[in-house]
């Protein structure tokens, strides 16, 4: 009898743990967060299931810059414990500090240095799902700080996520879309240092854009700079403390550079001496570019060899942001 009485009980415990583990399960998946990581493992899972398959194009960045300095990352601290600062297998040498694609003082990079080189394209594969996943929860949270309803909020990380630009530059390099991920973060900070001026939220601040700059690469950063400082000046006139906020804003921005100083050092020397950086006049750098003045209207000439390919998608993929901004 209390044998029976016994076993009643825990069938009806286990049933009740059970039922109410159940309902926690439902209550959480009807979070709309959770459908950005479906859609992402639903995309990026025959990537990361395969330790050699990554998202590229084969006549890319990826093949001569990317993987082999991730390779020798990985290599040279499991191997030396050291970071690696030349490559003598990269086309005549090349430095590895100085180079802004390397990004060894990007955080995330360091997940290389916890795998074997063998496994860099696995991790590399997964990076890329991470940062999707890292951009998507950025914009869900800054629109859902907008007063958005979860649908909006849901359907907007969708496309920040999925935008072309973004998905343009991963099938060239991946390395610009880690940056990315963090700008709907630097935007939602803000807003949070606009409603509360204090210190805290500057630190705050400064953090999420110097992950934005160590996981950027120049252009990727000028282009973040053209957005979020109109976005800061109408934060600032809409405060009602304008002088405080401007301050805060400023000094989030310099304690973000003193940050990434240990990659804007060495990037400045190495800009003197490449060939994009002195060797070329702007006019030689510009030719063939689609003209600005038709940005807005037009992705691109016909007669340009920059019409077809994935310049042409980066600027279809620039021109909803402006549209955005404009909105």
């Amino acid at each position: 009898g209390n044998r029976g009485l016994f076993y009643t009980r825990a069938v009806a415990a286990l049933r009740g743990g059970f039922g109410c583990w159940l309902g926690q399960a439902q209550e959480v998946m009807k979070s709309p967060q959770w459908w950005l990581l479906l859609l992402l493992l639903v995309l990026f899972t025959p990537f990361l299931l395969q330790s050699g398959t990554v998202l590229f194009s084969p006549h890319s960045d990826f093949v001569v810059v990317h993987f082999p300095a991730r390779y020798m990352f990985s290599d040279s601290l499991r191997s030396y414990a050291s970071l690696p600062l030349w490559t003598p297998y990269q086309f005549c040498g090349s430095p590895q500090l100085g180079d802004w694609h390397c990004q060894w003082f990007y955080p995330l990079t360091w997940l290389y240095a916890l795998v074997a080189p063998l496994s860099t394209l696995r991790v590399m594969g997964f990076q890329v799902a991470l940062h999707f996943l890292i951009g998507g929860l950025g914009m869900f949270h800054y629109l859902k700080g907008q007063g958005s309803s979860p649908l909006a909020c849901l359907l907007g990380a969708i496309v920040f996520m999925l935008n072309g630009k973004w998905l343009a530059h991963l099938l060239v390099a991946q390395h610009p879309i880690q940056g990315w991920a963090w700008l709907p973060w630097v935007m939602a900070s803000m807003d949070r240092l606009q409603s509360r001026p204090r210190l805290k939220e500057m630190a705050r601040l400064a953090c999420l854009v110097s992950l934005l700059m160590l996981g950027s690469i120049p252009p990727f950063i000028a282009l973040c700079v053209y957005f979020l400082a109109p976005y800061g000046c109408f934060l600032v006139a809409r405060s009602s403390q304008r002088l405080k906020l401007f301050l805060y804003l400023t000094g989030a921005c310099l304690w973000a550079g003193l940050v990434c100083c240990s990659t804007l050092w060495p990037a400045a020397e190495f800009a003197r001496l490449c060939t994009r950086g002195s060797g070329l006049t702007l006019a030689q750098a510009s030719q063939g570019q689609i003209p600005v003045q038709v940005l807005p209207f037009l992705p691109g000439w016909p007669s340009s060899p920059l019409s077809v390919g994935w310049e042409m998608t980066l600027y279809c993929g620039a021109v909803p942001l402006l549209l955005a901004v404009l909105a």
